[in-house]
């Protein structure tokens, strides 16, 4: 019998809008890989997206490995930004990156609980990733 209290978690594929599974991360990386938490991931697509530690709670949206790739360059750029204002301001890291995603979530036009890297859409990350690298690192 299912515990009335616990919430079961529905996440749909952007790509193919089937339904995905929570698996461990060997499941992605390989049986023999480091345990690295649980996944969202879509079978057929191969599209996929962390959990939050200790949950089961998607950090994002799923993402083809294009789209991955794109997150993991709009991070090379975006991050350098907010840790060096953290710096040059001397203020917390929490509170500089909190910064960097309300100036994104101006330049995109998105709300501030859905600006995150790993929510964004491919065109979107293409305009983070071509903005931050004007202001170098």
């Amino acid at each position: 019998m299912n515990d009335p209290f616990t919430l079961e978690l529905e996440v749909a594929c952007p790509y193919c809008l089937g339904k995905a599974e929570c698996v461990p991360s060997q499941k992605i990386y390989g049986k023999h890989s480091k345990p690295y938490g649980m996944f969202w991931l879509c079978p057929p697509c191969k599209a996929y997206v962390s959990c939050h530690t200790g949950t089961e709670t998607p950090k994002g949206t799923l993402a083809t490995k294009e789209t991955r790739n794109l997150r993991s360059k709009a991070h090379s750029v975006f991050d350098p930004l907010w840790i060096k204002k953290a710096t040059k301001q001397n203020i917390s890291k929490s509170k500089a990156r909190r910064a960097g995603y309300e100036w994104l979530g101006i330049l995109l036009n998105v709300d501030q609980i859905d600006c995150h890297i790993a929510k964004l859409s491919d065109d979107q990350l293409n305009i983070v990733i071509v903005e931050c690298e004007k202001y170098g690192t």
